[in-house]
């Protein structure tokens, strides 16, 4: 049962937005050797690449990110460009 319908049955309707029209997006955090300086060192990717892809969606969208964590380190995620 989805979360949203658990919750309307709960009462809370109100509580979490739909997201069944949303942009989705799937980030896969690896740890792999590049040499994006010329020099091989490991390094973390997104996606298998680094920089990362761009997260493109308009003002109003609404948007879903699920971030996969395959790195040997705990990990925050930092979203430039939102105010």
């Amino acid at each position: 049962m989805k979360l949203s319908t658990l919750l309307c049955f709960a009462g809370l309707s109100f509580a979490l937005p739909s997201l069944e029209s949303a942009k989705r997006f799937e980030l896969n955090l690896t740890w792999d050797t590049r040499a994006p300086d010329g020099v091989e060192r490991k390094q973390a990717l997104i996606n298998g690449q680094f920089p990362g892809p761009p997260l493109l969606m308009d003002e109003g969208d609404k948007v879903e990110v699920t971030v996969n964590n395959y790195l040997p380190y705990n990990t925050t995620i930092h979203y430039h460009g939102l105010e």
